[in-house]
């Protein structure tokens, strides 16, 4: 059997006693002599290699083995994204707005810490914002990137902070009462009839609500919420932010017009008398971060949220559809719970959008790299505005 694993000049070294012809038994051979050092050396080289060279066979075995296991694993299993029976959509298409929202850094700012941007009349402010908008909106339309199709569903998101004015946060009583027009301006701007197979999420209100204390101190309620309108004056759902983030707010000077930075870390809850008001003015509470709109489960998450999992944490937490409207996140920063195939979008306020499918189905799992958790959402696609302008660039140029 192993035989033909020896190397030939061994087997021609076996010498023979007795003689090769006559009858009975011939005279002892005379042993040869002794081989030279020289060639024993030899000998002892070239076993060596044989051996070599049949352990490198045996180490390439296992190697491609374990390739083989390794490409079974990362190999996305074949299985069919989620799909609707229960509306019209099969589909859902992303037109993310790259728009920065965060504070004015630049040396143009007088503050050391930065300054929002925006106008000081509030309503010249949140026409100035819709203006902006709707210019997007408009340019979305005209392009041939997105499916015309009404069995996709285009969804428009801008990023968190969009609506928050120059001084950090609009006041909660003038946006309710009418006195601040954002909501009679939002309204027009998604009611006509050719946006009747968009969703839109146009960013967040951060807005704050002057209140006392047991003890009668000035303190104030504060807000960010996302708004959620269905176009062609379909249904409007509304989703309040839940954990405070340390950028959420601009530590302010002695005597400045911003508002004060809270120091809690988790936004107010809803007084009873807005919640009656926003109940009689037609829009729908996102309970658990989670809707359903024409049978389609959608889950949606506002920045910090998503980093710790607010959707995830439900005990229902299946949807089709998983949106996150942040200023400083990114999807693999959070859990993603939409099934294998779906879809999960994300709009940044630092001028990014994010797309990934859940590949390989570990959205849920998570993964400690450096000093950062990151979970495995598999590959994402993203665009930002330095991209865009790159872009743009080389078309012009």
């Amino acid at each position: 059997f192993f035989s033909g694993f020896v190397p030939p000049w061994l087997l021609c070294q076996m010498q023979s006693y007795g003689s090769s012809g006559g009858s009975g038994p011939g005279p002892l051979a005379r042993p040869p002599e002794p081989p030279p050092v020289r060639t024993g050396l030899l000998r002892v080289v070239l076993f060596c290699i044989w051996g070599l060279f049949w352990a490198s066979v045996f180490l390439g075995v296992l190697w491609k083995a374990r390739r083989l296991r390794q490409g079974a694993a990362l190999r996305p299993p074949d299985r069919k994204p989620p799909s609707n029976s229960k509306g019209p959509y099969r589909r859902a298409q992303m037109l993310g707005f790259n728009i920065y929202t965060i504070p004015d850094r630049s040396s143009a700012c007088p503050q050391d810490g930065g300054c929002y941007m925006g106008v000081s009349d509030m309503n010249k402010d949140i026409k100035g914002r819709i203006k902006i908008l709707r210019e997007a909106m408009e340019q979305a339309y005209a392009s041939d990137s997105w499916d015309r199709s009404d069995t996709t569903l285009k969804v428009f998101m801008a990023p968190e902070f969009y609506f928050r004015g120059p001084q950090g946060a609009y006041l909660a009583t003038p946006l309710l009462d009418g006195s601040l027009r954002l909501g009679e301006e939002l309204e027009a701007l998604f009611r006509p009839k050719r946006w009747a197979d968009w969703l839109f999420v146009p960013g967040t209100v951060v807005a704050v609500e002057p209140a006392r204390s047991l003890l009668g101190k000035k303190e104030y309620l504060y807000f960010n919420v996302a708004p959620i309108y269905k176009g062609g004056g379909g249904p409007r759902f509304l989703t309040f932010k839940k954990y405070l983030s340390g950028i959420d707010f601009l530590q302010t000077v002695p005597g400045g017009k911003s508002v004060p930075k809270p120091l809690h870390s988790s936004y107010s809850e809803l007084p009873s008398w807005m919640n009656e008001h926003l109940n009689h003015s037609g829009f729908t509470f996102v309970k658990k971060n989670k809707f359903v709109l024409d049978g389609l489960s959608i889950g949606i998450e506002v920045c910090l949220d998503h980093a710790i999992g607010t959707l995830a944490a439900q005990e229902d937490h299946n949807v089709q559809l998983q949106l996150i409207v942040s200023a400083g996140m990114s999807i693999a920063r959070g859990p993603v719970v939409i099934p294998q195939g779906g879809a999960v979008f994300l709009t940044d306020g630092f001028g990014r959008t994010e797309f990934s499918s859940n590949m390989f189905g570990h959205g849920l799992q998570s993964v400690r790299r450096h000093h950062s958790v990151l979970y495995d959402t598999g590959p994402v696609k993203w665009s930002g505005l330095h991209s865009s302008l790159q872009q743009w660039l080389g078309l012009v140029v």
